[in-house]
């Protein structure tokens, strides 16, 4: 429930930034397709984030969707492929959380500002 929970609020944030900045900027739609493609090919989701080398590993789960789909294989498919946490060292283990943290409070902000005005742009 918690990866859920972490997955749902970073969705949420990420909503709620687009549709706010969308309405004014129609040009976040483009940009958003190129970097979806790159969140898509950056995260780890056929192979396990053993399989990465070393020296990618930490670039790699700093991504807070691939930390949450590491989390996932281990709870679901294979105990032994090892979490994200156990991958990372030290206060970077916290990295993903607080963008998820940040990409909600500031999506929730951004919505909430711009708000009453999108009837003024649509």
């Amino acid at each position: 429930p918690l990866l859920l929970l972490e997955l749902t609020m970073l969705t949420i944030g990420m909503a709620l930034l687009l549709a706010a900045l969308f309405v004014k900027y129609r040009d976040v739609g483009q940009i958003w397709d190129v970097g979806s493609q790159l969140l898509f090919y950056s995260t780890p989701i056929i192979y396990p984030i053993t399989l990465a080398p070393e020296h990618l590993r930490v670039a790699l789960l700093s991504n807070p969707l691939a930390q949450i789909i590491q989390d996932a294989r281990y709870v679901v498919i294979n105990p032994t492929s090892g979490t994200g946490m156990e991958q990372l060292d030290g206060l970077v283990r916290l990295v993903p959380f607080a963008m998820v943290i940040v990409v909600f409070v500031a999506g929730f902000l951004v919505f909430n500002r711009a708000a009453d005005r999108v009837a003024e742009y649509v």
